[in-house]
């Protein structure tokens, strides 16, 4: 009789006062949202080595706008001397691993002095001058929830300019052009990256 009384009483108090009815293990469970690691973790510095990078070898800094876009930035030594970089990276997914593609520009200061090279005895000596670079890219970015992040890039840059290497003296072979053109000019670009985000 008692656990009937009980059983009545419980049923009752459910109708009246629905809201401080008992809850089953199911219904006090919420879903828990999960936040973007580049809505957390917003700022991203780190170094950057490659070939026609945005900095060439130097530091690489990011800014998460949104978890779906970054703006990049950073400074260099490449062989168009010191080199400094501006870009947009739009990232495919807000998961901690990503696909990205990248467009941006580049700008290589030029060397200070005369360099000389040589092929086959063939001694010439040249000068890099300004050099200005658009750049698009496609890579993967991956970034912990601990902070660590990893990025690698492939793509293209292309100089704005129709040359940028200044003969000083000799006649350059078509190995010396090749090399030039190859080391300071358009070409394809590679990269790899490293850094902490916070």
């Amino acid at each position: 009789m008692v656990m009937v009384f009980w059983a009545a009483a419980l049923s009752v108090a459910a109708l009246v006062y629905p809201d401080e009815a008992p809850h089953t293990e199911q219904q006090m469970t919420a879903p828990i949202a999960i936040v973007p690691i580049r809505a957390l973790r917003k700022n991203t510095m780190g170094v950057e080595v490659g070939l026609n990078t945005l900095v060439g070898a130097g530091l690489h800094y990011s800014r998460s706008v949104t978890p779906h876009l970054n703006l990049e930035t950073g400074f260099g030594l490449a062989f168009q001397s010191v080199k400094v970089g501006l870009r947009a990276r739009a990232n495919f997914l807000a998961s901690d691993f990503t696909p990205f593609v990248a467009a941006g520009i580049m700008y290589g200061t030029g060397t200070l002095g005369t360099l000389q090279t040589s092929d086959r005895g063939n001694l010439i000596a040249y000068k890099i001058e300004r050099s200005p670079f658009a750049q698009g890219t496609v890579g993967l970015a991956w970034t912990t929830r601990s902070g660590f992040c990893m990025q690698t890039s492939l793509g293209w840059a292309q100089l704005l300019r129709p040359n940028n290497v200044l003969i000083k003296a000799g006649t350059p072979t078509a190995n010396q052009v090749e090399r030039l053109t190859f080391s300071a000019g358009s070409g394809p670009t590679g990269s790899l990256a490293l850094g902490y985000s916070f």
